[in-house]
């Protein structure tokens, strides 16, 4: 495919991640610029690409006062060093997507393109590596610190090991999604039609899966060891609290093999955003990454272009034995009392006939349906029992 005309582009790309962390109010991005941008090998995604402006979507949360404003109209893409050039077409605002027979191949070096508002945005040609493979993925429990005054839970802590065969250093960063099984706590025995009760069950909604996206930066390197091999790096913690590990879970760990550059702005990045205070000590502008304005030397940018090698597994683990799991509190009540008349019973709620007193138990709706906390109920083709 041939880039249209001008080849420059533009990018923001929020890889697979977001994260919530901290951003003190008194953090001024003003008018920088954001990118960042992943390719790679992976055949069941897109390469993606995002822009945004007065502040880095990595850093934004719901909490966040600095919000960041997306940008669209942007002209952007990526250029092979052997003369192909791949479009970015956007397909929300912000947010870029190459079509979806472009795959880069090892060996060969990739530059992105961005022109937005009259400026170009290049990075450097980075070179395509060979994923390394994922050795093993392992978690055992761990008491994990929660907060500066010294609470800790207990979880799983999930780790991988790696290696490469070829002589140098290697770089790797890791990106993961999670999926489990839970279930609601109660049985629904009859259902509220709004005028009288009937045999009902909730069986079909008792139980389901859930999906999620893990936040966080895990990179690591092999700069400094006697062997190009990863043992044990951390991965992502998973709490007691809540449904997560209940009944079964599963991660999903992509591993992929990025170029120094792209390490060191992960590095900082890290640094950034884990370390207590830091947004004070290390401004944002220090991560710049490597994507810069080759048009205007004051345009402040802050980006990465990665070009990666990647492999992915999958591994199961079962309700710990050795902690307790602390769910999400539900409650049940008797109706028909004056503190519950029948009158303030929704039409269609789940009840449970109480043996003992012939009288019928409510609760919130999602303590009978488990859809009603983003859960669905088709089992993933991907899901192995015990």
């Amino acid at each position: 495919m041939r880039l249209i005309n001008i080849l420059p582009l533009l990018i923001l790309l929020l890889l697979g991640s977001c994260i919530d962390r901290f951003v003190p109010d008194t953090t001024r991005y003003d008018d920088m610029i954001f990118i960042e941008c992943l390719v790679n090998n992976d055949t069941t995604t897109r390469s993606r690409l995002l822009i945004s402006q007065s502040a880095p979507l990595y850093t934004y949360s719901e909490h966040s006062n600095a919000k960041p404003q997306k940008l669209s109209g942007a002209v952007a893409g990526i250029i092979c060093n052997d003369g192909n050039e791949f479009p970015f077409d956007e397909s929300a605002p912000g947010t870029y997507l190459t079509a979806s027979d472009f795959i880069p191949e090892p060996g060969k070096s990739y530059k992105l393109f961005v022109l937005y508002d009259g400026n170009i945005f290049e990075s450097n040609f980075e070179k395509m590596r060979v994923a390394s493979p994922i050795d093993s993925i392992t978690y055992k429990t761990v008491l994990d610190k929660r907060s500066e005054d010294g609470i800790t839970v207990s979880g799983y802590r999930f780790f991988t090991s790696t290696h490469q065969d070829a002589a140098g250093i290697s770089y790797y960063r890791w990106s993961m999604d999670a999926t489990y099984l839970f279930s609601v706590p109660y049985t629904a025995t009859h259902i509220w039609n709004g005028k009288e009760t009937l045999p009902a069950s909730n069986d079909s909604v008792k139980t389901c899966f859930f999906s999620k996206n893990i936040t966080g930066i895990y990179v690591a390197s092999t700069s400094g060891l006697a062997e190009n091999r990863i043992i044990n790096a951390p991965l992502h913690f998973e709490s007691q609290y809540g449904e997560a590990l209940s009944i079964r879970y599963s991660l999903h760990v992509k591993q992929l093999s990025i170029s120094e550059s792209a390490y060191r702005f992960w590095n900082d990045l890290s640094k950034l955003v884990d370390r207590a205070g830091g947004l004070y000590e290390i401004q944002p502008f220090s991560v710049r990454g490597n994507v810069f304005c080759t048009t205007e030397s004051d345009v402040k940018v802050a980006g990465i272009f990665e070009v990666a090698g990647v492999t992915d597994t999958r591994i199961f683990a079962d309700r710990p034995t050795d902690f307790k799991i602390i769910p999400f509190t539900c409650y049940q009540q008797y109706v028909g009392t004056r503190d519950y008349p029948w009158y303030r019973v929704p039409k269609g709620a789940f009840l449970t006939l109480d043996l003992y007193t012939l009288n019928y138990l409510i609760s919130s709706a999602d303590c009978y349906d488990c859809t009603l906390r983003g859960g669905y109920t088709t089992r993933p083709p991907f899901w192995e029992d015990h």
